[in-house]
Order: structure tokens, then sequence, then C-alpha cells
């Protein structure tokens, strides 16, 4: 019976020897994932905000095939395409920085131009679609009402061409254009404008 304790006793000890540190290491794995659990779970949100790069040409191309037209001709609508196009350069500021040798760049790259081609032709077709040159007989009462009223500021309301929609598209579009260093627009609404002014003074001369 000793004996049997005996043995009993030893097997125990060797048992404890071999489990004791496979449940510390067990332990220690435990703590260690409780601990670093939230920078896993950035790491895995870091993981899916950059893998979403390089799906985003795929994504909005079809956003930037329609144009910032509006949706009932056929458009996708001014914000989703500006949209579209802040997604395109966050891909493609990523794509330089990490990635330049990149098919993903190239594609990105490429639609990004080319939205940036179709606000500068939106904004010329805007601006020829509503510019038309004075009435005679309005110049005529604007510079009466000059005569009329020496010392004070002409209100020059009767020459606004454009509605209030258009003029905010016109806006947003420049701005757009002017920050990512696109200024063709300018020559452009400069040549319009101007020949606006040349036929107005024309009409009026002809009357």
């Amino acid at each position: 019976m000793v004996v049997i304790l005996s043995t009993f006793e030893h097997r125990l000890a060797r048992l404890e020897e071999t489990i004791l540190p496979v449940y510390n290491e067990t332990g220690n794995l435990q703590r260690r994932q409780e601990t670093r659990g939230p920078d896993i779970e950035k790491t895995l949100s870091a993981l899916d905000h950059v893998i979403g790069f390089y799906s985003v040409s795929q994504e909005v191309e079809p956003v930037i095939r329609a144009g910032p037209g509006s949706v009932a001709n056929g458009g996708a609508g001014f914000d989703a395409f500006l949209k579209a196009l802040d997604k395109l350069q966050m891909a493609q500021e990523y794509f330089e920085k990490n990635n330049p040798q990149s098919v993903e760049l190239e594609n990105v790259a490429t639609l990004f131009n080319s939205g940036g081609d179709t606000l500068n032709r939106e904004f010329k077709e805007l601006l020829f679609r509503h510019s038309k040159p004075v009435p005679p007989i309005s110049l005529l009462d604007l510079v009466g009402t000059d005569d009329d009223t020496p010392g004070e500021e002409t209100s020059t309301s009767s020459l606004n061409h454009f509605p209030d929609a258009v003029t905010a598209e016109l806006t947003r579009i420049a701005e757009w254009l002017i920050v990512h260093g696109r200024d063709e627009y300018m020559n452009v609404y400069a040549r319009v404008r101007a020949n606006v002014l040349l036929k107005s003074l024309q009409h009026l001369k002809e009357q």
C-alpha cells in the first residue's frame, strides 16, 4: 500500500511539473491578448482602410464616367462626383507614398485626371449655356440710372445672367479646380465673358 501511494505521489509530481509550465504559458498568452486587444483591433481597422484603396478605382469609375450632371439627366450628381474625386485623391496619395509601382496608382491617377477634365468641361458648358448678351434697353437703363444718381453706387443686378444655382455650381467647380492646380477655366471665363460684353455693345450700337 505504501509503495502504491509513493508511486502515485511520484506520478502526480511529474504531472505537475509537466502541466504547470503549460498552464503558466497559457495564462501569459491570455494576458497578452487582453493587453494587446485594442492594438489588434486598430491594426485590423487600418488594414481594412488600406485594402479599401485597392477597390477605389472600380468603385468610383461609374461615377466619373457619368459626370457631375444631374441624376435626372443621367449624371452622377455634383456632390457624388466631388466625393468620388476625393476618394481618388486619397488613394492616389496612398499609392504614391507606399506603392509607387502599383498598377492601381495608374488607375486612380487616370480617373482623377479624367474627373478634373470633366469639371473643366462642365464649367465651360455652364458658362456658355448661361452667358447671354445684355439687351440694349438694360444697358440704357443702367446708364440712365447712373446719370440720375451721381455719386451713388450703381446697381448691376440687371447684368446678372446666372441663376443662383448655376452661380453656386460655377463657384464650387472653380474652387475645386484652383485648389488642384487646374486654372484653365480662368482663360475660358475671360474669353466667354469678353465675347458677351462685345456682343452686348454691338447690339447697343445697332439700335
